[in-house]
């Protein structure tokens, strides 16, 4: 009996509104159309924080009905980020995922989020100046922790569903995601379902989410357990509170420049 392996993919764009933060933030926010190819990039092409693409793939049956035999994720089906404030590179949280196959069906979730942390890094190097270089490693301990106390944000993220159906058709949603920042959901035109990805196209999927009134109560409530819901929700899928990520290693990643 022959098969059909189908490839289907989904994305959000989490973005900053320059109407939410001057110093940093991503303008307008993406366009409506985006090229397939630039979704994984992680350069700036697009004005993201971050980008959640979740992409499946499932092998069928040629029979009547079909039947969907295996499924799985690509290996392009991750967290991209784009630099933080200062060229910083922002700490990604692992990712959340599942897969239900109901063999007429398979329901794929992902949860992918991150966090800058530009504040921490410039605490460190303002630390490594107060000090002898002996110290050093205590002083930028010191310097990063007063920093996310006093400027450390909380994780954004967003999770996912994409539903492939045995019979080649497909229905993706967003579920729930963080107060903040703005957020785009983006599926595949009809006349790009089952191309390639990089060389087919997205296209935005009603309005974006407008989290420009909610930068003050993200700060605030972007901490800890995940307040069960749909849409913007407070809190975070990993349960993070500001203290776990005090202590939480900043990653030794040198400034894109």
């Amino acid at each position: 009996m022959a098969h059909i392996l189908r490839t289907e993919s989904i994305c959000t764009l989490n973005w900053i509104n320059k109407k939410a933060l001057k110093s940093e933030n991503d303008g307008d926010g993406p366009p409506d159309k985006i090229p397939g190819a630039l979704v994984t990039r992680e350069d700036d092409a697009l004005p993201f924080r971050f980008v959640n693409l979740l992409e499946a793939k499932v092998l069928v049956t040629e029979s009547s009905p079909p039947r969907i035999i295996s499924a799985g994720w690509t290996p392009a089906s991750r967290i991209y980020k784009n630099p933080s404030f200062g060229k910083f590179a922002s700490e990604a949280f692992d990712p959340m995922r599942t897969i239900n196959n109901q063999h007429d069906r398979v329901v794929f979730q992902q949860t992918v989020g991150a966090r800058t942390v530009s504040p921490e890094k410039f605490g460190e190097i303002v630390g490594a100046l107060e000090g002898p270089p002996i110290l050093i490693p205590i002083t930028e301990k010191i310097g990063r922790k007063v920093a996310h106390a006093l400027m450390g944000f909380p994780p954004i993220w967003t999770t996912i569903q994409l539903t492939m159906f045995a019979d080649g058709r497909s229905e993706g949603k967003v579920l729930r995601y963080s107060l903040f920042p703005s957020m785009s959901f983006y599926t595949h035109p009809d006349e790009s379902m089952g191309q390639p990805r990089i060389s087919s196209s997205y296209q935005l999927v009603g309005d974006s989410y407008d989290a420009v009134q909610e930068l003050d109560d993200w700060k605030v409530h972007g901490w800890g357990s995940l307040q069960n819901g749909s849409g913007p929700c407070k809190g975070n899928p990993w349960g993070y509170s500001k203290d776990d990520l005090t202590i939480r290693p900043v990653a030794a990643e040198t400034r894109i420049v």
